[in-house]
């Protein structure tokens, strides 16, 4: 998954129905990989993570970072008005 922080200012995300919520704008799911699975698509806006607000992708990075290989992570997303709660399931630890 590539995500960066969504550059668009406030005003005009209300403007054109983006949600006004700071978050990380999903650019690309790989075809396959543990976000796609879970139904993340590019577009989508990530405005929560295990519970926290995601303020930037530093928020983001550290829900990311405490996931252990096998676990899952909650994500909060928004995609135009529809806002959800997608799983993002890891692969487990390789022997």
């Amino acid at each position: 998954m590539a995500v960066v922080p969504p550059r668009v200012a406030r005003r005009t995300r209300r403007a054109v129905g983006m949600d006004p919520r700071a978050g990380v704008l999903v650019r690309a799911v790989e075809s396959g990989g543990p976000a796609d699975a879970a139904g993340l698509a590019r577009g989508n806006l990530i405005v929560d993570a295990a519970g926290s607000p995601v303020t930037g992708l530093d928020v983001l990075y550290a829900a990311l970072d405490a996931v252990a290989p096998g676990g899952e992570l909650r994500l909060g997303v928004v995609r135009g008005s529809d806002e959800r709660e997608v799983v993002v399931r890891f692969p487990g630890a390789e022997s």
